[in-house]
């Protein structure tokens, strides 16, 4: 019985010491520095890319630019393929989403309400990306990766 107790105890032990490892690698305090380098960066590479292609807006993802509506629609097999430039019918839907988009691209550079922020310029990134796919390439989807991944972060907390 003795031996029992022993080596439950020893188990028992072991077991919380594991516990106790896994929560200093897993939810230790520490500073969020750099993903704050990162966000600013990556907000910083959105806002100069969506920005200098303003003027060709219309060119590169409206009805009657480079790739019309129909066209995606009719490639897409997948339902998870979402875009908020699907349901857009007139232009100032597409100008409106624009701004709040490039405002909110310059709010995550420099931190304001980064906490919803950071979800519109996921939801636009992958929107516009979405909406014409003969424009997209690797650094698109790289960006969008690194922007799921602060968008889960601990960013300006």
């Amino acid at each position: 019985m003795p031996e029992r107790v022993t080596s439950g105890r020893w188990v028992r032990e072991w077991f919380e010491a594991l516990g106790e490892a896994w929560s200093q690698v897993w939810f230790q305090r520490s500073p969020t520095s750099p993903l704050e380098l990162a966000r600013i960066g990556i907000g910083a590479a959105l806002l100069l890319h969506y920005g200098m292609v303003t003027p060709h807006l219309f060119d590169f993802w409206g009805e009657a630019g480079l790739m019309p509506r129909a066209i995606v629609l009719s490639d897409i097999a997948d339902p998870w393929y979402q875009s908020v430039f699907f349901y857009f019918k007139a232009p100032w839907q597409w100008v409106a989403f624009h701004v709040l988009f490039l405002i909110c691209c310059a709010a995550f550079v420099v931190g304001w309400r980064t906490t919803w922020v950071k979800w519109i310029a996921l939801i636009g990134h992958i929107s516009f990306a979405n909406r014409n796919p003969a424009l997209t390439y690797g650094a698109d989807w790289i960006l969008a990766s690194l922007l799921i991944i602060l968008c889960l972060a601990p960013c300006a907390r």
